[in-house]
């Protein structure tokens, strides 16, 4: 009976298997046997260069469903690495097979030498673990963007419950680890992504309620440049000339008389004229006048060598007036129909806080404004008011007051020490000021007689805050 011999090289360690010439019929491939210790790890083979990266990822496939794992044959000698082709997108992860049985462990090459480790930066905060999403079809990589600096360690989450522990094999021996191999090249930076569009504009809020007491005026801005002058218009057309009237006839022309002869200049002596005395030459009149003058004006005194001078006369004598009427000094004047384009008013801006008594002299300003947190409720006290209004005129002021955290308000008010009932708007006193917030008190103070009387109008306006 002759006998063939068969060697499967692919298997590790060799092994040789004879089969007669005249058996019989193949049987079904028989059950398994269990695996035996796993050999000596023998030296890594060398790793392949690395392939180009694709800068444009590949479509995802979709993933199909998982076959059945078979039976897993003898695993044959390891052949060397193949260089590493782009890494394609991760597709959605398929549903796992059964596990075929384990074929024999091919021998491990050599550890690869380990590049040197980077500094570590801080670890970021841990967030909570999402649901794992299937894995899709791997597409091509695209190219590696910098890598950032690592956040702070967050705290670490729960741990999930353990598997069943599978049954441990045989421990084959630990290699020696080779050397630490140089760190690659950090790849490009990708390309930054789109702006975000800009999210909506948020609703305006409610204008604020109309202060009854005008705010200071702000400085005047600069002037801008002056704009190009505009082209000059078509001249109008000149309109007919009227008729000339008759020359009347022209009288005849009388003898010129003999010329006389030149008098002398005489001389003019005064006391003193423009600072000087004794004579004065080349002067033969003075408006007119001859022999003694009095009354010189000069040059180096004032108007009060001149008569008296009425309003409407020194107005006669100057071109660019406007208005009418008397003149106005700065001190209590009368104006009537004014217009006051951007008058300034007069604060007193002070670092005090009201308590009892708050003084306002009307004749200083016409706004009084504390800036330290009020202490107590007060007596607003007007001075300088019957000095300053004739019956009939008004004044208007405000106190502006600042609250901290308790609130306090105005409880009665005196005009030049006498007291007086304000009419509050809406009729009814403040009952409460407004916690930290400068509030704002106007009062219009009329005068109604001259005993004195008064009628004072006066309003809480909002806060300010």
């Amino acid at each position: 009976m002759s006998e063939t011999v068969i060697v499967i090289e692919s298997i590790t360690p060799q092994v040789s298997v004879t089969f007669s010439a005249d058996q019989g019929p193949q049987g079904g491939q028989g059950v398994t046997g269990p695996t035996g210790p796993t050999g000596p790890t023998g030296n890594t083979g060398p790793t392949g260069a690395t392939g180009a990266t694709s800068t444009v990822p590949g479509p995802t496939g979709p993933a199909g469903p998982t076959g059945a794992t078979g039976d897993t044959g003898a695993t044959g000698n390891t052949g060397p690495t193949g260089p590493t082709g782009p890494t394609g997108n991760t597709g959605p992860t398929g549903p796992t097979g059964s596990t075929g049985a384990t074929g024999n462990t091919g021998a491990t090459g050599a550890t690869g030498d380990t590049g040197a480790t980077g500094p570590t930066g801080a670890t970021g905060p841990t967030g909570p673990t999402g649901a794992t999403g299937s894995t899709g079809a791997t597409g091509a990589t695209g190219a590696t963007g910098a890598t950032g600096p690592t956040g702070d360690t967050g705290p670490t989450g729960p741990t999930g419950a353990t598997g069943d522990t599978g049954a441990t094999g045989p421990i084959g021996p630990t290699g020696a680890t080779g050397a630490t191999g140089d760190t690659g090249p950090t790849g490009p930076t990708g390309p930054t992504g789109d702006t975000g569009s800009t999210g909506p504009t948020g609703p305006t809020g409610p204008t604020g309620a109309d202060s009854t007491v005008p705010g200071p005026t702000g400085p005047a801005g600069a002037t801008g440049d002056t704009g190009p002058a505009g082209p000059t218009g078509a001249t109008g057309a000149t309109g007919d000339t009227g008729p000339t009237g008759p020359t009347g006839p022209t009288g005849p022309t009388g003898d010129t008389g003999p010329t006389g002869p030149t008098g002398a200049t005489p001389t003019l002596y005064v006391a003193s004229f423009n600072g000087a005395t004794g004579a004065v030459t080349g002067v033969s009149s003075v408006n007119g006048g001859t022999g003694a003058i009095a009354n010189i004006a000069v040059t180096t005194g004032n108007l009060s060598q001149f008569a008296a001078t009425t309003s409407s006369q020194l107005a006669g004598v100057i071109s660019d007036e406007t208005g009418s009427g008397s003149l106005v000094f700065g001190n209590a004047p009368t104006v009537n129909n004014a217009v006051l384009k951007s008058p300034e008013e007069r604060w007193t801006i002070s670092a005090t806080a009201a308590n009892t008594t708050v003084t306002f002299d009307v004749s200083t300003q016409g706004v009084l404004y504390y800036t330290s947190n009020a202490t107590a409720n007060w007596t607003l006290a007007a001075t300088n008011v019957n000095a300053n209004l004739a019956v009939g005129d008004a004044i208007s002021i405000v106190f502006a007051v600042t609250n901290g955290g308790t609130a306090y308000r105005p409880t009665a008010m005196t005009i030049d020490g006498s007291a007086v009932t304000p009419r509050w708007s809406g009729g009814i006193a403040p009952a409460a000021g407004n916690a930290n917030a400068v509030d704002w008190y106007s009062y219009v103070i009329v005068k109604t007689a001259a005993t004195p009387t008064y009628t004072v109008f006066a309003g809480q306006s909002a806060k300010f805050s």
